[in-house]
This record gives C-alpha cells, structure tokens and sequence, in this order.
C-alpha cells in the first residue's frame, strides 16, 4: 500500500510485500531456532544472534530475492539498490522486532517497562522528540549526535523497549525530514539518495551502539529482580519458623530475631534487639550455663545446647532447648 502511494506499480508493490514477508519470517525462524520462542534480549549471547540473523541475515535473504524478483520483472535494480534496501531493513528489523515482541507478549528478561503513560515517559519521549525535531528541522550545523543523548537516556530508564522506541521516534522523524530536502544530513555533499544513505548508517549504528548497554542493564535488572524474590523466600520461611531463630553480638547482645520470639517470650522483635541474650533467663539458669557460654566465646566450642528456663512478658517461666553455634570471620576471629 506505501509503494503504490508512492507512485510504485501494483508489480512492485507485490515484490516488495512478497520479499517483505519472506524478511520476516526468515527472521522468526532463524531466532526461535537460536534462542527460543520468547528471546531473552537481557542474554548478551541472544542479542547477538538477534542482531546477526534478524537484523543482517534475513534483511540480505529478502535483498537478494527482491533483487531476483525484479530482474526477473525486467526491472533493473543496481547493487547500490540492494545495498540500501539492507540498510533501510536492518535498522526496522532491529528497532521494531524488540517493540513488538513485547507489546506482543514476550516479557522474557524484559525491563518492567509500565505501558501506562506517566510523567517520566512524558518527558523523555516528548523532551527527546523536541530535541529530534529542533536537530533535523535545522540545515546550518550537523548536531546529529545530540541525539544520542535522547537514547541514552530511554536506554537507561526503560531498557531496550526504551531504546527501541527513541530510535524508532528518531527514525520517524530524522527520515521525514531527509525526504524532504532538510536537515543536518544535507550538509552531506550528494543527492537526496545520498542525504537519506546517511541517515539510514546514522540511525543503524546509534542504535546498535545502544543494545550491549541495554542488554548489560536489562541483566541487572532481571539479577536484581531475582536476588529480591530469593530475599523474600527467604523472609518469608525465616518469619513462619517455629523455633526461634537469633543473632547476637560477641557482647552477647540480640542482632536477629524472627517472629517466633514473639510468640516464645511475648515481647516483640523490636524491643528486644540490643538486649543481652541474658535478660530473660533465671538467676539459676545463668548460674548454671555462664560457664558454658564463655567456653563457646572463648573458641573452646564450637557449638553449645543448653536446656534454659526464661521468664515470659506474663511472668510466667517456661523451659526452652538453646542450640548456639559460634560464626566466626574470615580473619578467625568471631564474628560480630
């Protein structure tokens, strides 16, 4: 439908939709063959077969078969055709197949990119739009690298989504522009084919620099993500135990209490921490396993039970198993 607006023959169009279609889906092939049906692009080995089979291998394929397509249509294409037909369709491969992929569904080691419009997508979007605008509306200075700028920062704020979308935004823009005889990429001796060729290689390597950054931090994110689920496994199992589970300094003092103390002693966690591990033992429990506890802090045990009776919030006493065991740092010495 764009080539016949263009003015293109309804031949043409069809070869350019055919070879196209076969782009595409030699790209789906290749990658789901290499990395699955939902490519992890935060996986820097997948973002490189992303880059060489959808955004060089699949574009060359549907190059060379538009190419046959129109010889064979007695319809001469020179080399030079070919090679901008692999330069416009390497840089659509490689900014939209991300953005689709996701608005499609694969949220695979994806940056938590939040569809609904708030202020900070407002800002980089719209502020690096008005940036691209002012760059490309003017002739006089090449600032084509202010734009880099703009995908930087979605980069770093919204992961390869991010930089998808600000190249695509820049492509949309920085294109137009060309077409119509404007821009820094005039200032390029040559004819408007030049001028656009131009735009094209400046697109495609400000946007391929910008993927190893995102795909470095779409990992971090995804390790951060993990370490916080574990973290909170963890928690979770910590809190729900039975058994009081506990800390102390080498003064002996509470450092971690999980919430079963609570329920053992009946004062809350954050009232005893910093209290002596004492403090709620018998005057005849400490008598008697004083001792014993200096041979654990002294380095002669290494572990220690001790049957102790404490004295709850109530006043009641009740009788409790204690299993210490002595943490010690890399220095040997014991922990704090």
């Amino acid at each position: 439908v764009g080539a016949i607006g263009a003015g293109d023959s309804w031949l043409k169009a069809m070869i350019i939709s055919v070879a196209n279609a076969v782009e595409v889906g030699v790209a789906i092939l290749l990658i789901r063959r290499k990395c699955g049906t939902d490519p992890n692009f935060a996986n820097l080995g997948n973002l490189i077969w992303f880059v060489v089979l959808g955004g060089l291998v699949a574009p060359m394929v549907s190059g060379v078969l538009a190419l046959t397509l129109f010889s064979m249509s007695s319809q001469y294409i020179p080399m030079l055709g070919w090679f901008d037909w692999l330069i416009a369709h390497s840089l659509g491969m490689l900014i939209f197949a991300p953005i689709f992929s996701f608005f499609f569904g694969n949220t695979n080691c994806i940056h938590q990119w939040n569809k609904k419009v708030d202020i900070e997508y407002l800002l980089i979007f719209g502020v690096g739009g008005l940036l691209t605008v002012y760059v490309f509306s003017q002739t006089s200075y090449p600032f084509l690298f202010m734009t880099s700028l703009f995908v930087l920062i979605a980069t770093v704020r919204k992961g390869i989504v991010g930089a998808s979308l600000s190249a695509a935004i820049i492509a949309i823009i920085a294109i137009a522009v060309t077409y119509s005889g404007s821009g820094p990429a005039q200032l390029v001796d040559g004819d408007r084919h030049g001028n656009v060729l131009v735009a094209h290689i400046f697109l495609l390597f400000t946007f391929a620099s910008a993927l190893p950054f995102a795909s470095i931090l779409e990992a971090q994110t995804v390790s951060q993500r993990e370490l916080r689920f574990r973290r909170d496994q963890t928690q979770s199992i910590f809190d729900n135990m039975r058994d009081i589970v506990f800390r102390t300094d080498k003064s002996g003092r509470w450092l971690v209490l999980n919430l079963a103390w609570e329920t053992i002693t009946g004062y809350s966690v954050e009232q005893a921490l910093g209290w002596p591990a004492t403090k709620l033992l018998t005057k005849e429990t400490l008598q008697r396993t004083e001792a014993e506890y200096l041979r654990l802090v002294s380095g002669e045990l290494n572990t220690l039970t001790l049957n102790q009776t404490i004295i709850r919030a109530d006043g009641q006493e009740r009788l409790v198993e204690v299993f210490l065991e002595a943490v010690y740092d890399e220095k040997g010495k014991l922990a704090t």
